[in-house]
């Protein structure tokens, strides 16, 4: 082989290599970039998923609110009920209807309290 053979083979396989390394290269450049858009697109899924968390959260802490209101207001509620349950318990005429009778007994309430207030026993 005569040295401008030996050269222009040189040349060629220098020419295959820096083509195989060039390929190489930009494979690994696209496998790179394959990787970045889908760690982006992880990413993205990650920051709307802890959106989504965040925001049922809130909801959950509204919702907490609005049952601890509803069960203060049945509270309340139950408190009144039971105080005005025990005036009617304590007024026997109103809790059986006789209107007549209620008022007799309120008549004797308020004589009596008028009584004790001008110091009559």
């Amino acid at each position: 082989m005569t040295d401008s053979e030996l050269n222009a083979l040189r040349v060629e396989i220098w020419q295959a290599a820096t083509a195989a390394a060039y390929s190489a290269h930009r494979h690994a450049e696209l496998e790179r970039d394959e990787a970045l858009k889908a760690n982006s697109m992880l990413l993205k899924a990650a920051s709307d998923m802890e959106e989504q968390r965040d925001a049922a959260r809130a909801d959950l802490a509204a919702e907490r609110k609005l049952l601890d209101d509803a069960m203060n207001s049945r509270s309340q509620l139950k408190a009144e009920r039971d105080r005005l349950q025990s005036i009617l318990d304590s007024r026997p005429a109103i809790n059986t209807g006789l209107l007549e009778a209620y008022i007799e007994w309120t008549q004797g309430v308020y004589l009596a309290d008028m009584g004790k207030a001008v110091g009559h026993n």
